[in-house]
């Protein structure tokens, strides 16, 4: 084998390895609050990274920056928020709007 065709190897190897972490994303479906970059999935169901990058394909974030859920009863799953669509303050699935601002009921 000739050390072209090793390098070639290798090199997709790796580029697969790193590819395969990454999460693409559409531009319209992230927003940028606080610090943070929250990604939308669908159903007002919204992901939170702390990095974006861009490749000639698109916008993506490894998905290694995606926060993490920590404590109980709650294994390895994403951070999953809402946003309501009032004061478009992002929430804990599960947990109502806290804004004592917000005329929002939900």
């Amino acid at each position: 084998m000739n050390k072209f065709l090793i390098y070639s190897i290798l090199f997709f190897s790796i580029n697969t390895l790193y590819a395969s972490e990454r999460m693409y994303l559409d531009p319209k479906e992230v927003s940028a609050k606080g610090g943070s970059f929250h990604i939308h999935v669908g159903n007002n169901i919204w992901l939170t990274t702390d990095t974006i990058h861009r490749d000639t394909t698109g916008l993506y974030t490894m998905e290694k920056s995606l926060m993490r859920s920590q404590g109980t009863g709650v294994k390895g799953g994403y951070v999953r928020q809402w946003r309501c669509p009032y004061c478009y303050v992002y929430w804990p699935v599960g947990e109502r709007c806290q804004n004592s601002d917000c005329p929002s009921r939900y």
